[in-house]
């Protein structure tokens, strides 16, 4: 049985939908590292504070909330400029070349009857 495909190219990319989206995942790639961080500097504080008889608790508590924001920041500001940087590089590409083609199958559609 032959599928129909069709035949797609990407020609270009929206800068600014790119940069959204871009954006926005680094920013809650960097929030995950920044909890992660955190908690690793939390029971780094409080090691040291037990073995040391330091009282660094507070730096602990600071950090785990501070790197979250920090590294959110970070990473949504990166992930701005490379998404920036790429759907440029890539529009100024296929501009040239011709951009990606790809192929995609029609959606079937199966209709299941239960019997009883």
């Amino acid at each position: 049985c032959k599928t129909m495909s069709k035949k797609w190219r990407l020609k270009r990319i929206g800068i600014v939908s790119a940069v959204k989206i871009g954006g926005s995942v680094a920013g809650l790639i960097g929030l995950i590292f920044g909890t992660i961080w955190g908690i690793m500097a939390a029971f780094i504080s409080a090691a040291f504070g037990y073995f040391f008889s330091m009282k660094v608790v507070e730096f602990g508590i600071a950090a785990l909330i501070f790197s979250q924001i920090f590294f959110a920041i970070l990473y949504c500001f990166l992930g701005i400029i490379f998404s920036f940087l790429f759907v440029l590089l890539y529009n100024l590409a296929a501009g040239i070349v011709g951009g990606v083609r790809f192929e995609m199958d029609e959606e079937k559609k199966y209709e299941f009857k239960i019997r009883m």
